[in-house]
């Protein structure tokens, strides 16, 4: 838990939101001792099928995993939950280093995480529902073959302008904050997230 190293730390606005990361490594991160932590790190164990979430910040402050740039919108703390996933979003990596691939991330691991989804929305007041804005594959773009991945970029289609952050409520990945050249989480199965049951046990 890193509250009591930045303890002055609030919420400056809202809609409440809740934003999805994934780590781009296999063990839980040191954070920089917490200046870039979020809220909470999930871990999905393969060996065991176990799925193990870690809370760095009380729900009822921001957390740091975003980049703020000065003069803009408020990104942590605007009303942001922040959820961290062992593993990585490209594929490439992921089978490089022994990664677990997010969005192909087996049943018990997104169930798992689907229910820290659903007691966040209870305790913050999060809807149960997506960015209308697309979910891109962290891949080459075929569009710009060796250019740029799809979800990476601060002017991608699945980036918000500060407007529609300053008014979303609901959920949200890195590649979709404003201010944010990242692409995590790609195209992880977003909709299966949203739904409300749950169909293994973890």
């Amino acid at each position: 838990r890193y509250d009591s190293r930045y303890p002055s730390s609030r919420y400056t606005g809202g809609p409440n939101k809740g934003i999805l990361h994934t780590t781009e490594g296999g063990s839980l991160p040191g954070y920089d001792g917490g200046a870039k932590a979020p809220h909470f790190t999930v871990r999905a164990n393969m060996a065991t099928k176990t799925v193990t979430i870690y809370q760095h910040f009380d729900t009822n402050r921001p957390s740091r995993a975003l980049q703020n740039q000065s003069g803009g919108v408020q990104t942590n703390n605007d009303g942001c939950i922040q959820i961290e996933l062992i593993g990585s979003c490209s594929k490439s990596a992921a089978e490089k280093y022994g990664l677990l691939y997010w969005p192909e991330a087996p049943t018990w691991a997104l169930d798992g995480l689907k229910k820290l989804l659903r007691w966040i929305e209870a305790d913050r007041g999060i809807p149960r529902k997506s960015t209308t804005r697309p979910w891109l594959c962290y891949g080459v773009d075929a569009r710009r073959p060796g250019v740029s991945p799809a979800s990476y970029g601060y002017s991608t289609p699945a980036r918000m302008t500060q407007t529609e952050w300053d008014n979303f409520a609901g959920w949200a990945g890195h590649q979709h904050v404003p201010e944010n050249s990242h692409g995590d989480p790609g195209n992880i199965n977003i909709a299966y997230l949203m739904a409300a049951t749950v169909t293994t046990t973890t």
